[in-house]
């Protein structure tokens, strides 16, 4: 890349990078406000960063303390690139394609490669925040328990720039061809949204149809280490080079490693570019019926039309869809499967139960105890509520138009944020109560608490999306890919809820009817004075 194409790819990024949390409009903005928000907003990434750091550490701790520390780089990979996976696959439709500034960035005189290249580094910037902050917290854990050789550490530290790579391109590449093809067809944001789903369910089938059992009880921890590093290689061959060019100081394996990632990141680059302008127009693209009949006209109340709006926007977004309903489905799906393989088929699909020696009935009482925690911590992942303003976006003033109040607007949008959490927690909380056969008290708190921590958690994200709207977006991926104060607010709100709300379940064990009580009263004092904050807000103001 000579000087010219370098100082193109570098402005492109920096254009990106000034988008992140609407950083431009904020610095050139005057007024103490928005620096107010610009220094929120730092803190509560190192916040984050610091919390999920202390976490990696934590788990770290385990493997380390029963001597399987040589299995840390091979986890570290494993987790690294499944939460990279699973992050980029839900945005990998925005990523390249669907951009609103595509005609735009394209006429200025810039090749398809760059820009494919400065727009995949903003991504992967992001997934190296994730890398660093599983492999850092381990690399200490690593050099307090183990033994490692100099070549070995660095050769661990080293990898962080690499990890990304594979599972981010894998997941934009599943997005790419997923686009190629719904581009196709008349109806794409429907079968985009099919094959989307489709992608992800058939990878979490494989995920639970694989088989993972490795003997836990004949092997001891040293042996059952090695086990697990040699099974991961199988599934993940960069997780077996890792493992060998760390715990051996093996330079020929990392380069295995290393070379392997830049030879699909500059492979899928360059296929790319050949097709970008082709998939792009595709995508730009709109088919119109033709057989157009005049029918009888239908009326609805305001708030009716709102709603009918939102549910429409989800159901033709597919980045949209994949982000918000994912969690709730998630929940669903595994207490679906709780419920059928019961709580000693799931860990014995890990050999967990038997090899821990825990008994049946203490874990089924821990469960019922945790139960509604772990549902709400799934279901609040992401609420539509938190981007619904944003995604108004330029077409903004249809909303401050209309002769509604503000309340209604809001009232819609938490409706479809209500509408993609209530059906799954419903659905959860049953099979969790045929899975765990709680008492009968238990079951009335599992359905209860779940319902009122979505109101909770819909009304907040509404509130917090107020404070912190984002209407210069070029792209759905620029607005849900999370870095979105709004976003990042509600999630790191809802996550430290959770927890607080895990803490005082461990504190209250003892007394289940006076701890449901109590959680009660936590989720629903704050969802009315969010409500009432919110009552107050003006309609992008």
């Amino acid at each position: 890349m000579n000087l010219s194409l370098t100082r193109k790819y570098f402005i492109l990024l920096r254009l990106q990078m000034l988008g992140v949390f609407s950083l431009n409009k904020m610095i050139h903005k005057k007024g103490e406000s928005d620096i107010a928000k610009i220094v929120m907003l730092f803190i509560g990434l190192i916040a984050a960063v610091t919390a999920f750091s202390v976490l990696s550490y934590g788990v770290s701790i385990g493997p380390a303390m029963l001597g399987m520390y040589d299995l840390l780089p091979v986890a570290d990979l494993i987790i690294a690139s499944f939460i990279i996976l699973i992050l980029t696959i839900l945005k990998s439709n925005g990523v390249l394609f669907g951009l609103k500034d595509h005609d735009l960035v394209m006429s200025l005189p810039v090749t398809s490669a760059i820009v494919i290249l400065s727009r995949l580094s903003m991504v992967y910037i992001i997934n190296f925040i994730i890398s660093v902050i599983v492999f850092i917290p381990s690399m200490i854990v690593f050099i307090q328990w183990g033994n490692p050789t100099a070549s070995g550490l660095l050769i661990y530290f080293l990898a962080i720039f690499f990890v990304p790579l594979i599972p981010m391109l894998a997941s934009i590449l599943l997005g790419t061809l997923i686009a190629a093809i719904a581009s196709r067809f008349k109806y794409k944001n429907l079968v985009g949204m099919i094959l989307a789903f489709g992608g992800m369910a058939a990878y979490f089938y494989f995920i639970f149809a694989s088989d993972f059992s490795f003997g836990a009880n004949n092997l001891g921890n040293a042996e059952l280490g090695i086990a697990i590093g040699e099974m991961a290689g199988r599934f993940y061959p960069p997780a077996g080079w890792l493992r060998t060019a760390v715990t051996d100081g093996n330079w020929l394996f990392f380069a295995l490693f290393a070379l392997s990632s830049l030879a699909f990141l500059i492979l899928y680059v360059a296929v790319t570019a050949k097709f970008y302008q082709k998939i792009n127009t595709n995508m730009s693209s709109y088919g119109k019926k033709s057989n157009y009949k005049l029918g009888a006209v239908k009326t609805a109340s305001p708030f009716m039309a709102l709603y009918k709006r939102e549910v429409k926007r989800l159901t033709t977004n597919v980045t949209y869809a994949l982000n918000t309903c994912l969690g709730p489905l998630m929940t669903a799906v595994l207490a679906i499967v709780t419920a059928v393989m019961g709580i000693e088929g799931v860990l014995g699909f890990i050999d967990a139960g038997s090899a821990a020696g825990f008994d049946s009935d203490w874990i089924l009482g821990m469960a019922s105890q945790f139960a509604p925690i772990g549902v709400i911590f799934m279901l609040g992942l992401y609420t539509p509520a938190s981007v619904a303003l944003s995604l108004e976006g330029k077409n903004r003033w249809i909303m401050c138009s209309l002769p509604v109040s503000p309340m209604t607007v809001f009232h819609s949008k938490i409706a479809l944020s209500l509408t993609t959490m209530l059906p799954p927690s419903i659905i959860a909380s049953a099979a969790l109560s045929i899975a765990l056969r709680p008492p009968v008290s238990a079951v009335i708190f599992l359905f209860i608490i779940p319902i009122a921590y979505s109101i909770l958690i819909s009304i907040f994200g509404m509130y917090i999306n107020t404070k912190f709207p984002k209407y210069d977006w070029t792209s759905e991926y620029q607005l849900l890919k999370g870095l979105n104060a709004s976003v990042l607010i509600t999630l790191l709100g809802g996550i430290i809820f959770t927890v607080l709300l895990g803490i005082l379940t461990a504190v209250l064990f003892w007394s289940p009817i006076l701890l449901w009580s109590v959680i009660s009263i936590v989720i629903a004092v704050p969802a009315v004075i969010l409500y009432n904050l919110l009552s107050k807000e003006r309609l992008f103001a």
